[in-house]
């Protein structure tokens, strides 16, 4: 009998539609099983398998450690091919790496041309990061946000409510933040509870507290940060 998504996973991860066997596989904590699965059609050319193993390698739990390389070498033919998932994890595979500058570039197009809501979520953190403090960057984040919610993401709300809890955005905004902000975080965590693997969730959560995996429910451990 499978086992809730919950109790595989101590956060989200995006499953596509289409990995069948291997996908009910990681669902029921059979993570030897269903890693021999996504490799298996990763090799026979399957763009989401590679992207799916591609993020399971940089949140550490091919290996136990992060593994960033293995990552971008599994999912560069995806994100090649334009495959936006693969251009995501990509993305974050550069970010472990230090390689920073070639990180934007890839969310805008996983975010932008192909509408890959997580992306487009990464995309307004990382101009938060990097670009808050000036009126333009500000108006940029506050969009992308505004969009990832727009689009169903479920942290599109949550990022924008806490930026605007903040004061970036005046008083007025700062109230709204301040309101939206228990609303958000509730959709949140119903999202992961009802469904961790849907990519309205998909979050990556670069310097992790807990394991990616439950150890009690797949017999895995992997790093606690990434």
């Amino acid at each position: 009998m499978g086992r809730p998504g919950i109790s595989i996973a101590h956060y989200p991860i995006y499953l596509p539609e289409g990995l069948g066997y291997a996908n009910r596989a990681f669902r029921d904590g059979h993570i030897e099983t269903a890693l021999s699965e996504y490799r298996r059609l990763s090799d026979l050319g399957s763009n989401p398998a590679r992207a799916v193993l591609a993020f399971l390698y940089i949140c550490g739990v091919v290996t136990g450690q992060p593994d960033p390389i293995s990552a971008e070498a599994i999912a560069s033919p995806a994100a090649k091919a334009g495959y936006a998932y693969g251009q995501y994890v990509l993305a974050w595979a550069y970010w472990q790496q230090g390689r920073h500058n070639l990180v934007p570039r890839l969310f805008m197009r996983a975010a932008l041309k192909k509408r890959f809501p997580p992306a487009v979520v990464d995309l307004g953190r990382w101009n938060q990061y990097w670009r808050s403090g000036t009126d333009k960057g500000n108006r940029s984040i506050e969009r992308l946000y505004w969009l990832a919610h727009r689009q169903g993401h479920v942290q599109g709300l949550r990022l924008l409510a806490q930026y605007y809890a903040q004061g970036r955005r005046g008083r007025v905004k700062q109230v709204l933040g301040i309101i939206l902000l228990p609303i958000a975080l509730f959709r949140v965590v119903f999202q992961h509870l009802r469904d961790p693997f849907a990519e309205r969730g998909l979050f990556f959560v670069p310097n992790r507290q807990a394991p990616f995996l439950n150890s009690k429910t797949t017999g895995r451990s992997s790093s606690p940060s990434a």
